[in-house]
Parts: C-alpha cells; structure tokens; sequence
C-alpha cells in the first residue's frame, strides 16, 4: 500500500526511544550486517512518521516495535541479548525518511539488526534500494506497490502483508452475496487507494458484477460530483478507498444526493474511526473492511500483552492492526533469529524464508494468523482474504470496533 505525499523539508527531528541504552559501533556500511550481529545490544531501527500527516498511522507502529521489544527484553532477550529501538521521524514523507536512514546509516553503518522501514507504502518503497544495498534485515507492514513479490528486489526484506489484492476479496464477496449488479469504485487520487480501487475490479468481474469508476484529488474537499457520476451510472453500491477526512465527503455527497446506497469502505478507510468522520445521520448503510483484530468477538492475547508493554498509553481510537504491525514484526525477528541462531542479514533472510509463524502461546500475534514466506516471494503467502471482513461501520474503542449504538 501506499500514499503520495507532498515534498517535505529534510529538517525531520531524530526521535530516539530505548528498551535499553543503545551501543555504538563502528564499521563500513557493506560489513554493517556481520558487525551488528557481533555482540552487545541489539538495535531495531523504525522509521515512522511522529508529527506528521501520518502520525496516527505511525506512532501507533513504532508503539507496537517498543511493546515488541520490551516484551521479548522481559522473556530474556533475542539469542540472551538485549533490544534497543531508535525511531526516525520520517515526518510522512518518502524524501525526508530516505534523507535520515541513509545519513543514520553513514553514522552508525554497524549498528542496527534490524529495520522496520516506513509507516506505508510509499515510503516503503522508497526505502527497498537502501535496505538491499546495505543488505539489513527488514520486516515492514507492505513493501509499496508488491516490490518484494519478487525476492531478488529485496533479498534481506520480509513484508508483513501478502498479496495487496487481498484486502479487497471480502467487499467483492460482500457485494456478490447482495446480488448487486452494478457497483460505483471510487477513491482517492492517492498510490494507496487508487491501488486498492484498482485490485477490487477483477474480482468484481469474476462475480460478474458491472462496475463504474470515478476518482478524485486529494485536495477536494466534496466529492459530490463524483459520486453523482456513479449514481447516474446505475450504481447500486459503492466502495470507497478513501484515506481521512475524504471518509466525510463521501458520506455527505450520498446524503446531498438523497441515494440510499450501501458504501463499503476499504482497508485504508478502516483505520480511522469513521464515526468521528461524519454526523450519525450519514452512517446508516455504511460498511467497513476491518481487519480481523478489529471484530467485536476477537479475543487475542497479544493485544493485551501491547498494551502491558508499551512505554506509553496506546491510543485508544486507532485500530488494533496499527500497534499489531508493529509488534509482529518483532515477533517474526525474533523467530528467525532463533533459527537462524544468528544475526547476521543473509542469516535471518534465510531462516524467514523457510518460517511458518502461527499465533500460539509461544509466539502471541496480534495482526495475521500466520506468516511464511519462500526463497522467491517475499510477501506474507500465509494471508488470506478470511484476514478481512466487511462489518456495519462502528466506533473504535479500546481499538476495537464496537457497535455504533
């Protein structure tokens, strides 16, 4: 997944925050992975936007490497050694976050095991050349627009995410259980929407569903012509990628035109609270596609437990999959640092490549069931499209969805 961003001044602070004090080290960045795996603490990188337009996003990830690395500090560490975390403000800009990585780097070429690199996916993508040339292990929440599908473009880095398509099977499925015939696709003029707007098409036409499409620029602030668009074109439905307050618009552009249609918001439109996006009385027949540790009836100890270990308060009103990232990463770094019984970059890519990670007591994780991955894809294979369901749209509480009323 990934979002455009506006240029950004390269003037992003530095933020550090330690489970332990961080060593330094010293070394040629093309040596950086066989020194950081040579003793001492063990360093995590995140990069994630703190103070930017995608700080919900980001804070609440770098929130779950730092309950991630706390709670394996607690369990006696990785290979007996201790987990440090440094945090780079890429103030949600892909420029600014390359800028920082490559002067942290220069600076500290030895020091990190680890890099979680980027809050999404445009910033992900912008970090992939960096991460393999200076061959560092990474896990990351989607690798841009599938750049790691393809393992030689990213021999060292693990997307947590599978197949971006995904995400949209269940409003396709949803769509196809109503009978409709007819759906309105319209997002936002975005990478990560329009991406998300663009892989719901096949599997609509597999349903045998008719679709009309219609975009709009991220500066709008009404979409009223647009959506009018779908209607005149005998929508019958309509799901929305749309990211933030365009949410709003879109539910007050049905309502301006009086069209009693369901709309079904994407993955991207789910990780707002979309209550607080648009009055009560534009919320009826309104959907969400939620990720799994948002339903009402999910009862996964790892939540809990980044909760108990997080060095601040989680933020209530942001979904559970953002802290989930975060945490899981850690979890799948520390697994294959046990396999691989080391910590050298080649190493731990080649233990990632023969994992299969499920959630269990030994391993408690908090976004997908599983993680695998093989020696030619590096995105998540164990995904599926039962990771995600479409529910009637609800408030975020304790960063779970909860019924409206």
């Amino acid at each position: 997944m990934s979002r455009q961003k506006k240029w950004v001044g390269l003037t992003a602070v530095i933020l550090a925050a330690t489970t332990v004090a961080a060593c330094s080290s010293s070394g040629s960045t093309k040596s950086a992975s066989t020194a950081a795996a040579s003793g001492g603490t063990i360093n995590v990188l995140v990069v994630a936007d703190q103070t930017g337009p995608n700080k919900t996003i980001g804070t609440q990830e770098a929130l779950g490497v730092q309950a991630g690395a706390a709670y394996l500090n607690a369990q006696g560490g990785v290979l007996h050694r201790k987990i440090a975390v440094t945090i780079l403000n890429d103030v949600g800009d892909a420029a600014t976050a390359t800028s920082l990585v490559i002067k942290q780097l220069a600076q500290n070429p030895a020091k990190y095991s680890m890099i979680y690199p980027g809050e999404e996916g445009t910033i992900v993508a912008a970090l992939i050349p960096i991460v393999k040339r200076d061959s560092l292990y990474a896990v990351d929440i989607n690798d841009g627009s599938s750049g790691c599908v393809a393992a030689a473009s990213c021999p060292t880095q693990f997307s947590l995410s599978g197949a971006a398509s995904l995400t949209t099977e269940a409003p396709a499925s949803f769509f196809a259980g109503k009978k409709y015939t007819n759906v309105g696709v319209l997002s936002a003029q975005l990478d990560f929407t329009a991406n998300e707007a663009t892989d719901i098409q096949p599997y609509l036409k597999k349903a045998g569903i008719k679709y009309e499409t219609a975009s709009f620029p991220v500066s709008a602030v009404s979409v009223t012509s647009e959506m009018s668009q779908l209607k005149s074109g005998g929508a019958q439905a309509v799901y929305a990628a749309a990211f933030g307050a365009p949410i709003g618009y879109i539910l007050q552009a049905r309502a301006q035109l009086g069209w009693n249609v369901p709309v079904v918001f994407d993955v991207a439109g789910a990780s707002f609270n979309i209550p607080a996006l648009a009055p009560a009385s534009e919320l009826s027949s309104t959907y969400e596609t939620a990720f799994a540790c948002m339903a009402p009836s999910s009862n996964l100890p790892a939540i809990g437990l980044i909760s108990k270990y997080a060095p601040t308060t989680q933020d209530p009103t942001v979904p559970c999959n953002q802290t989930a990232s975060g945490w899981d990463s850690m979890m799948l770094f520390a697994a294959a640092a046990k396999s691989a019984g080391s910590l050298s970059a080649t190493s731990l890519a080649k233990a990632t490549e023969g994992i299969k990670l499920t959630n269990g007591t030994a391993t408690p994780l908090a976004d997908y069931a599983a993680y695998c991955y093989t020696g030619a894809d590096h995105e998540n294979a164990c995904q599926t499209g039962s990771d995600f369901v479409v529910v009637p749209v609800g408030k975020i509480a304790n960063s779970k969805l909860a019924p409206l009323s």
